[in-house]
C-alpha cells in the first residue's frame, strides 16, 4: 500500500472506522478473552501510529493507557513483551516530548530498561533497545539541565 491510500490520508473516514472498531471490539471483549491482547495491541499501535502522522497529543495519551493495559495483562516471560514495553516506552517518550512531564521520561526509562532486561542475548532488537535506553538517558539528562 502506497501513502497515497486512503488508509494513510484518511479520505473517506476509513481511519475513523477502523478506530471506531477496533475499540469496540476491545470493548467487547471480556477481561481474559486470549484475543485481548492482540485487540489491545491493535488499538495502542493505531493511537501510537496516528500520532506519529497528525502530532495530536490525546492519541498518544490513549496509546499510552491502551499498551499500559496490555503491558499489565501480559505475563512474564512472553516472548513478545519486551517488544510491547518498547512500544510503551517510545509512547511515554513521545508525550514527553511534548508536555516535558518528567514522570513520562522517568516511566519511558523505566520499561524500556525492563525491555532490555528481557530481551535475549543476540536478539536482533538488543542494539536498538540499548540505544534507545542510552538516548532516553540523555534525553533526560538535558531535560533536567535545561530546568538549572
Amino acid at each position: 500500500m502506497d501513502e497515497d491510500s486512503s488508509l494513510f490520508n484518511d479520505r473517506g473516514g476509513e481511519s475513523q472506522f477502523y478506530l471506531t472498531a477496533t475499540r469496540s471490539a476491545v470493548e467487547l471483549t471480556p477481561a481474559g478473552q486470549p484475543d485481548l491482547p492482540v485487540r489491545l495491541k491493535n488499538l495502542g499501535n493505531w493511537f501510537a501510529d496516528r500520532f506519529e502522522r497528525t502530532d495530536t497529543l490525546c492519541d498518544t495519551a490513549e496509546a499510552v493507557k491502551v499498551l499500559r493495559q496490555l503491558v499489565k495483562l501480559t505475563p512474564a516471560g512472553h516472548p513478545d513483551l519486551p517488544a510491547m514495553l518498547n512500544k510503551l516506552g517510545t509512547s511515554l517518550s513521545k508525550r514527553f516530548e511534548h508536555t516535558r512531564a518528567f514522570s513520562d521520561i522517568a516511566e519511558s526509562i523505566s520499561v524500556n530498561q525492563r525491555a532490555v532486561e528481557l530481551t535475549p542475548a543476540g536478539h536482533p532488537d538488543l542494539p536498538t533497545r540499548l540505544s534507545n535506553l542510552g538516548q532516553l538517558a540523555l534525553d533526560s539528562l538535558q531535560a533536567h539541565r535545561s530546568l538549572v
